[in-house]
């Protein structure tokens, strides 16, 4: 596990500030004789790889600190609804460059449930963000919550139409010793760490989570949350 770590910190960590660091040095250098469109491919490169790093910090700290209990678990009664749609907003943004569509299913009752909701919405992040990366541009991504198909929980799906998983990559998500991570739709990078997290935080706010995949027809993500305090 702690060579897994210093795998993701060693590579995926390192890679990112190597390009901010490199289109930085160009801009310095050569900032009056760029073109105005080139400084903007390089500041964009720079943008998207500090946030590409700051998640990675984020996800690594966050899992650091559940593990040694650090992170405080404060369950209360949430709308979940909401929490989802909050979720779905933070990310159009992303899905818009692809041209990915979000839709919200529903059933009409009161879609609760008794959780911590900085994990969950940690939880709803990781999970819409991967269906967006594995998303072929123009296509679909349904999210959806009932408390009908498990009694005494809310059941979430994420479902994409996207590449995929195989059945042999599905055996290795959730683990820290076996992650890995594939190559986006639009060449995105991972880590597989944001999947660790939510197994964590899922688990930790008694619930499951699993996968369900056909290569070149979609995943859904699927988790569980108890209505009331368990």
């Amino acid at each position: 596990m702690k060579d897994k770590i210093f795998s993701i910190i060693g590579h995926d960590l390192k890679n990112p500030i190597n390009v901010i660091m490199g289109f930085s040095e160009i801009l310095q250098m050569k900032m009056d004789k760029l073109a105005k469109e080139k400084r903007h491919i390089y500041i964009r490169n720079i943008f998207e790889s500090s946030k590409k790093t700051y998640q990675l910090l984020e996800s690594l700290l966050s899992w650091a600190r559940s593990q040694n209990e650090q992170l405080k678990f404060e369950p209360k009664e949430i709308e979940i609804k909401q929490l989802i749609l909050e979720s779905i907003l933070m990310l159009k943004e992303q899905a818009s460059k692809k041209n990915i569509t979000i839709i919200f299913d529903h059933d009409n009752d009161e879609g609760i449930a008794f959780c911590d909701h900085r994990m969950v919405e940690t939880v709803l992040r990781n999970l819409i963000s991967n269906a967006i990366k594995y998303s072929r541009s123009e296509g679909d991504i349904t999210v959806s919550c009932s408390m009908k198909q498990n009694p005494g929980f809310n059941t979430i799906h994420v479902v994409d139409t996207g590449l995929g998983i195989s059945a042999e990559q599905i055996q290795k998500l959730f683990h820290i010793e076996k992650s890995f991570s594939t190559v986006g739709t639009n060449g995105e990078t991972g880590t597989g760490l944001g999947l660790i997290l939510c197994k964590e935080f899922i688990e930790k706010n008694k619930g499951k989570i699993w996968v369900e995949s056909k290569i070149g027809i979609g995943t859904t993500f699927s988790f569980t949350l108890p209505i009331d305090s368990v």
